[in-house]
């Protein structure tokens, strides 16, 4: 999402070119949840964090997003923030 997010459409292809193998490797939701990234789609509650951006309320999605699973959404924030982090 951080990748095409910034508009690098290049680099997020490459990463869904070399996780693809590798989805096998996880659990069920968690490969659901890689596929609909690579192909472009991502659950609400990192829509929710994006769109907050514009709304000073960054905070907030994040704790949200960051209670998601286990780990996933911990996970998934550390990688927005540093691919948003890395393309600025």
């Amino acid at each position: 999402a951080g990748l095409r997010l910034t508009g690098n459409q290049v680099l997020a292809d490459q990463l869904a070119t070399t996780l693809r193998p590798l989805l096998y490797r996880t659990t069920r939701s968690s490969c659901q949840d890689l596929t609909a990234a690579i192909e472009g789609r991502f659950c609400e509650r990192l829509h929710r964090l994006i769109a907050s951006a514009t709304r000073d309320d960054v905070a907030t999605a994040s704790r949200n997003l960051a209670t998601w699973g286990t780990s996933s959404g911990y996970d998934t924030t550390v990688g927005l923030t540093g691919a948003i982090a890395a393309c600025a």
